[in-house]
This record gives C-alpha cells, sequence and structure tokens, in this order.
C-alpha cells in the first residue's frame, strides 16, 4: 500500500513538474529539499483585486485603466506567466510603485499571500481579463483613473 501511495506522489510530482516549467525529465529520479506551497489560483477574485485595490489606477487590462504603468494584458505568444517573475517585477518596481500609489491612492497597495495569488491568477487568464469592465472598477477608483486623465490632458495642453 505504502508503495502505491509513493507511485501516486510520484507521478502527480512528475505532471506537476511537467505542468509548471518541466522541472522533471522523462526517467530522472529528482530529489529535492525545497518544500514549497502553491496557492489556489481565484482569478475572479483577482479580477475584483485589480479594480478595488486600485491596480487600475495605473495599469490598464482589456483597455481599462491607467496608463502611468505597463498594460497588465496576458500575451498568450509570451507563453504562461511566471508567478515568481511577477514577484521579481513588483520587487524590483517597488521603489516606484510606491510613492505613486501613496500619491494616487493615500497609502501604500498591500496584498496577502491569497490576495497575490488570485491577483495572478487574474493576471495569467485570458478568459477573465476578457470579462474585465468599468464595472470592476469601483466609484473612488473611477474617480482617481478620471483625475488622472484630467491632469494628463492639461501637460498636454501646457506642452502645446
Amino acid at each position: 500500500m505504502r508503495n502505491h501511495g509513493l507511485k501516486v506522489l510520484g507521478a502527480t510530482a512528475f505532471a506537476f513538474a511537467l505542468l509548471f516549467g518541466n522541472a522533471v525529465r522523462a526517467g530522472e529520479a529528482v530529489e529535492s529539499e525545497v518544500m514549497l506551497l502553491m496557492p489556489v489560483f481565484e482569478p475572479e477574485h483577482g479580477r475584483a483585486l485589480f479594480g478595488g485595490k486600485g491596480c487600475v489606477v495605473c495599469h490598464s487590462v482589456n483597455g481599462i485603466g491607467g496608463e502611468e504603468g505597463p498594460a497588465l494584458d496576458y500575451d498568450p505568444a509570451n507563453g504562461p506567466l511566471n508567478l515568481f517573475e511577477i514577484a521579481a517585477d513588483m520587487w524590483d518596481h517597488a521603489a516606484t510603485m510606491v510613492p505613486l500609489q501613496k500619491e494616487d491612492l493615500g497609502q501604500q497597495i498591500t496584498l496577502g499571500d491569497k490576495e497575490f495569488a488570485d491577483l495572478v491568477g487574474f493576471l495569467a487568464s485570458p478568459a477573465e481579463q476578457k470579462k474585465f469592465s468599468l464595472a470592476d472598477v469601483p466609484p473612488n477608483m473611477k474617480e482617481l483613473l478620471e483625475k488622472e486623465r484630467e491632469e494628463d490632458g492639461e501637460k498636454e495642453q501646457s506642452s502645446d
């Protein structure tokens, strides 16, 4: 019975590796000291967070949102998103993003681990991104978006 459990565990690990990075090659036994918990991603909750937390003020998805930061539309040509790359990018840009968040939102955006997982799930879900609309943006965030657009329009007029 114990051997059957190990076979199932091994097959599961192999399938997981194939789906998430090809870390295991066919026929190889891999031992690892890494103990990593992968969260459950809920893209629909991530869609609500993208609008509600204020990410939408600087970033756009599906043509909706600000332009201070890059658009975050999923591009299938780039292949699957890498969770750790997203975390590293956010860390690398924190010195720029946090002051802008405090200026635009009045506070730094904070995310718990589940919120981060759901936000990443949204960023990695073309189907969920297609659903993103102005209805997902709360009134206070819509006001900030409008204010940003007005300020950008004034800057363009003064530079003419």
